[in-house]
């Protein structure tokens, strides 16, 4: 059956969107089940197919009022499929679409699989441009039907006529209006300044085609051999043209997935990590999901299966694995529910993914399944941190995916300096700052990291209860942006009630003030700078209040470290291993990774996603950072330290590099970063 659904226009645009996607998933992947063969129990089938929730309590109250006719009705299905899916395709309202389509604003009716292919397309399509192999031009629509203000986006390598002959025409939004000015390639482009439609154009001089195209791979595959200097190997190409694919048929699965009640501030936070639906916000594999080695494939359909995490227990060889941390001794309440004992002499017992058995029994032979599917977690944003019921901690796994632009294994790199990090931080960081302290990590034992990396697990503190006492709730940063299904504007807006223009913008000024102070004084005293997207960091939000309270901060492991600073503040990491990320000899890695997580990547989706003007924005933004160093410097007995003012320019530069997606991809690169010059987004 096609997935090409639409919904009915109505004057309750959203719940009737919503009745019809259920009704149409419902009966789709129920038809699905009846192709497969169905046996005996949709409980059965419901554990593996991602339906919603509102999905499976409508096949549950089915079976229970009319158990005699289950089979009929599983006979009928693909009939009356075909019936609803003609009945469902019709206009898509504006509710219905602003519940799926996040980034952008898509005016024309788009289906889901559009949908999906539209948000990795706006990724790839900006990636190209800030990357330099495509030039951004103001441009007519080819189609005399279509009005709105749009660009041209053209290769740059090449022929004169063949970079002439082929290009794309997409439209833009009002933040991306800009974009059709004179010397629009002096400008940073991002995804929240596209508009559908989006045609492909081949311009023959005399004669000129064109046709409407969503899927991103089609699009790429549109400027095949003028993209880069040196040819890509097909081989390379077509594999990232897959990637792509499986970022847009993910995020139409993840976007259906979501259609269930939002959270409160009186729900949990693991609740509000499962509201990041639409995945890193400016990566063009932003949903891409590639099993290796031995780990099985995660087909789109299945991806909802992702949110439940199948935790089984294995035993090794003490001499397989490295421990850091008290390891056993964090571990054992939890093995203790199953009976074991995690001090047992010469083996050493390890939570891991269901899913990562085969790909751990490849690179450790002797390992021993004790307990499979022990438990079932609930998986954060990352999708391989895992909340554990009946356990005080969170625990990390290693995934042998390639999840946007990694494997998601755990290196030695990463567990052998864990806890000595989370004890340095715990010390320095400002007493409003919560560390998700990493408590213990185990690794194998091999000197080569790329076997060692598959059985890893790191133990992290879950901070929930200490936030409950205080009447707080921790909100993954990442919420805040996502777009609730029913809602016209970001969930920022209705959690805090932003109504108007003065007061998203006095929210947003709490913000960033609350994230410069939470995450840049570290930077200058001690040469720590974290990892600061918006899926690292968390706010702690008063349940009565609504005030934000201070932040939590996460992922040692892609935090950055001038060591240098941090031996003048009195510190050393003595587990830190050569070639580790989280090293280094340079301030320059470091201020970086501040500058394009925090302000590249975290505050300017945000700011676009809030929907305020974007330049009074970034102005205020300015004020603000120029405010915190003033603030610094007075403290400092009235000047920043020299460090500080080096910091304070580089964030400043009206040119800067940053990170370069596509770069990266055609050169097969994901650990070794390649970097381009782009105009400073804080100067925008």
């Amino acid at each position: 059956m096609d997935d090409d659904h639409r919904c009915l226009t109505s004057d309750n645009g959203h719940s009737q969107h919503v009745t019809w996607t259920l009704l149409v998933d419902l009966i789709r992947r129920l038809a699905d089940g009846a192709d497969g063969g169905v046996d005996g129990s949709e409980g059965h089938m419901l554990r593996n197919q991602p339906l919603s929730a509102a999905c499976r309590s409508s096949v549950r109250i089915y079976s229970l009022l009319f158990p005699c006719s289950r089979f009929l009705f599983f006979g009928c299905l693909h009939h009356f499929s075909s019936v609803f899916s003609i009945m469902a395709t019709q206009t898509l309202t504006q509710n219905a679409q602003s519940t799926l389509h996040i980034f952008n604003d898509a005016k024309p009716a788009l289906s889901y699989e559009q949908l999906g292919q539209w948000e990795t397309s706006t990724r790839v399509l900006a990636s190209l441009v800030n990357d330099h192999m495509l030039t951004v031009s103001p441009c007519k629509c080819p189609d005399s039907n279509v009005q709105q203000l749009g660009v041209i986006l053209q290769p740059k390598v090449g022929t004169a006529e063949s970079k002439r002959t082929r290009g794309v025409w997409i439209g833009v939004t009002d933040a991306g209006a800009r974009l059709t000015k004179p010397a629009a390639d002096a400008t940073a482009v991002w995804p929240g300044d596209f508009a559908a439609p989006v045609f492909t154009v081949i311009d023959l001089g005399e004669k000129q085609t064109y046709s409407l195209e969503y899927h991103p791979a089609s699009l790429v595959g549109h400027f095949r051999g003028l993209l880069t200097e040196e040819p890509v190997p097909d081989s390379l190409f077509d594999q990232v043209r897959a990637e792509l694919s499986s970022s847009a048929a993910n995020q139409r699965e993840h976007s259906c997935d979501i259609l269930r009640p939002w959270p409160t501030l009186e729900s949990r936070a693991i609740d509000w990590e499962q509201t990041l639906y639409t995945g890193h916000p400016l990566h063009p594999m932003h949903r891409s999901l590639f099993a290796q080695e031995a780990t099985k494939q995660i087909e789109p359909k299945d991806i909802g299966s992702l949110m439940d995490a199948h935790i089984s227990f294995i035993s090794v060889p003490g001499s397989d694995v490295r421990i850091n941390g008290t390891y056993r001794k964090k571990l054992q309440p939890l093995l203790e529910q199953f009976g074991l004992d995690a001090f047992q002499a010469g083996q050493v017992i390890i939570p891991c993914l269901t899913i990562q058995i085969p790909a751990i029994s490849e690179h450790f032979p002797r390992a021993k399944v004790l307990v499979k599917d022990a438990v079932i977690g609930r998986t954060q944003s990352s999708l391989r941190t895992v909340s554990v019921p009946n356990f005080a901690h969170d625990l990390k796994f290693a995934l042998t995916c390639k999840i946007g632009s990694a494997l998601r294994t755990i290196t030695p790199w990463t567990t052998c300096a864990a806890t000595e990090v989370s004890a340095v931080l715990k010390e320095t960081l400002p007493q409003n700052v919560w560390l998700l302290e990493d408590v213990a990590a185990i690794s194998g034992s091999q000197a080569d990291f790329n076997e060692a990396k598959h059985i890893s697990c790191v133990i992290r503190e879950n901070l929930e209860d200490r936030a409950a006492a205080q009447s707080e709730v921790p909100i993954v940063c990442g919420a805040f942006a996502e777009i609730p299904p029913g809602e016209q504007e970001c969930c920022a807006v209705s959690l805090f009630g932003l109504n108007t223009e003065e007061k998203k913008m006095s929210w947003l000024s709490d913000y960033v003030q609350l994230m410069h102070d939470a995450l840049l004084p570290s930077v200058i005293t001690h040469g720590i700078a974290f990892e600061a997207h918006a899926q690292n960091v968390l706010v702690r939000v008063d349940k009565t209040t609504k005030a934000m309270k201070g932040c939590a901060v996460r992922d040692l492991g892609s935090i950055k470290i001038h060591m240098s600073t941090l031996a003048q503040s009195g510190y050393e990491l003595f587990s830190a291993i050569e070639g580790s990320f989280v090293t280094s000899a340079e301030e320059v890695p470091m201020w970086r990774i501040i500058h394009f997580c925090l302000y590249e990547n975290h505050l300017n989706v945000l700011i676009y996603r809030l929907g305020v003007d974007r330049p009074k924005a970034w102005a205020m933004v300015r004020e603000l950072l120029n405010k915190f160093f003033d603030d610094f410097a007075a403290k400092n007995g009235g000047a920043l330290p020299e460090n500080g003012e080096r910091f304070r320019k580089f964030l400043f530069e009206p040119v800067i590099e940053m990170k370069a997606f596509m770069v990266m991809k055609f050169a097969s690169k994901h650990r070794d970063y390649e970097y381009v010059t782009s105009p400073n987004v804080l100067l925008s």
